[in-house]
């Protein structure tokens, strides 16, 4: 008997982590068992056989599948990067933009042969 591994599927049992498979075990151990370590255990496997009887229900515990965890994490994350990426292109489309227009109005001051200064001054006048 490894001791260690039936605590091991008790706590898993009281996380409700365990697989059919493994409560079968695990039921089946306790059924046997006369260890003083697993009374408590023993006595909540009663305490809900006992209501599940008195009640006539049939509990179903779903398996731990760790393929619908790892898809939903896998879907999120392609999630986040997408919104990213199109959150990235739509700053350097809007910085572009910026660009663009600058250097149109830069291009035109110096190309007018014009006072430099004084343009320059009333274009950072006009975006206070």
């Amino acid at each position: 008997m490894n001791k260690n591994y039936y605590k091991r599927l008790s706590q898993k049992y009281f996380d409700a982590t365990l697989s059919q498979r493994q409560e079968r075990r695990l039921m089946r151990f306790l059924s046997g068992t006369e260890d003083p370590d697993f009374d408590e255990v023993k006595a909540v496997v009663g305490f809900f056989a006992a209501g599940r009887s008195a009640n006539g229900l049939a509990v179903r515990r779903m398996d731990f599948r760790p393929w619908v965890y790892a898809s939903a994490v896998a879907a999120s994350l392609a999630l986040v990067v997408g919104i990213s990426l199109i959150v990235g292109n739509a700053r350097r489309v809007s910085y572009s933009e910026s660009l663009a227009s600058m250097e149109s109005t830069l291009t035109s001051i110096f190309s007018s042969g014009a006072d430099v200064e004084s343009e320059l001054s009333t274009l950072l006048t006009q975006n206070k």
